[in-house]
């Protein structure tokens, strides 16, 4: 009887260990099928970066801030995932429209471009709707210019009938676009943008992301970002990109985001007074631009 006892723990321990195993593999191959996925959609939202130059960084800046939105609102992490999602293809529906329509703020467009502009989240929605795991994206986008007081489109939704991940993109989009000068007649610096949409909390927004906004941004700007590196000054190289604005320890800017490292500026960040703050850099991981070199002395 021991004996049998004995073998039917064995069998017991090694049907488990085989069922730990099998589960480890299947959390191995879904880990993978989400990167594969998530590297689809990234394809995706280069498309319209192709389209324009205008609009290069402009997707993954709104779905970066639209995520630390969404986490300092306490959101679940699948809804998390979801608005991350709709927020890199938030503008797959311009495809086909032309730069004026695109970079126009929409009150100075004339009826017929206006029209086909604020078709944009329906197609976007329709574009998507193919792939079932989108469907929760596509839902956000058809609904991401929607206003909290009613006056959105394209179904005029109020409030809290408006999806939370809309609500929350609708905030990151505007954000960013007024610093790009499309929404406005002017570019907007961060604060003025800032000041824009909390203006228009309870109006245009919804007033708990506008609350949300000022702690999100400072968590963004201390994260680093996919297509960012840091780095220490001994390790620039003239022609790297940089990411975000330079500021000296005595808070004077001494290169602006996408300025171009020079060998001026890695010999001026090699002074004492920038060692001994340790100055490090966000560069772009891979891009590089040409910069203008000093020119020889002829003498």
């Amino acid at each position: 009887m021991e004996l049998l006892n004995a073998q039917l723990d064995q069998r017991v321990e090694s049907r488990t260990q085989e069922i730990l195993q099998t589960n480890l593999f299947l959390d191995q191959a879904h880990r993978e099928l989400k990167l594969q996925f998530l590297s689809a959609v990234k394809v995706f939202s280069n498309l319209l970066e192709m389209r324009s130059p205008h609009m290069g960084g402009h997707s993954r800046r709104v779905a970066e801030l639209a995520r630390w939105l969404a986490r300092d609102m306490d959101v679940p992490e699948h809804e998390v995932n979801d608005i991350y999602i709709a927020a890199l293809l938030h503008d797959i529906g311009k495809i086909g429209l032309n730069d004026h329509t695109l970079f126009t703020p929409i009150a100075d467009l004339d009826g017929e471009s206006r029209a086909a502009l604020m078709k944009h989240p329906i197609k976007g929605q329709s574009t998507l709707m193919g792939l079932s795991e989108l469907h929760g994206a596509a839902r956000l986008i058809r609904h991401h210019h929607e206003r909290y007081d009613g006056q959105g489109f394209p179904d005029g939704l109020i409030k809290n009938t408006i999806p939370r991940g809309s609500r929350i993109l609708a905030v990151a989009e505007d954000y960013d676009e007024l610093q790009q000068g499309w929404l406005a007649a002017k570019k907007l610096t961060e604060q003025e943008a800032m000041e824009f949409v909390q203006s228009a909390s309870g109006k245009r927004y919804d007033p708990d992301v506008i609350a949300a906004l000022p702690s999100a941004l400072e968590k963004l700007k201390a994260a680093p970002r996919e297509d960012e590196r840091l780095l220490e000054v001994d390790a620039l190289k003239p022609g790297m990109v940089v990411m975000r604005d330079l500021i000296s320890p005595e808070g004077l800017l001494l290169v602006a985001r996408e300025g171009v490292v020079t060998p001026h500026l890695i010999e001026h960040l090699q002074q004492p007074n920038h060692r001994e703050h340790r100055v490090r850099v966000y560069v772009h991981k891979t891009r590089t631009a040409p910069y203008a070199r000093p020119k020889e002395s002829t003498r």
